[in-house]
């Protein structure tokens, strides 16, 4: 998967440690993709820390 600017910028945000972050994007922008990146790139930096992730759903 080729990682725009933006996306790359969230996981790096995401890997520093500082608190939460939101991703808003419009469908099929790979949103569900760099959350997965994002993920495992901090499981792999605090492997001690617990990860939560939710999504929001109007329906």
């Amino acid at each position: 998967m080729n990682l725009t600017t933006q996306q790359k910028a969230l996981i790096d945000y995401a890997v520093s440690g500082r608190n939460s972050f939101l991703g808003i994007a419009r469908a099929g922008t790979g949103k569900t993709s760099t959350a997965k990146l994002a993920a495992k790139a901090y499981n792999e930096a605090y492997p001690d820390r617990e990860i939560m992730g939710m999504a929001f759903n109007k329906d």
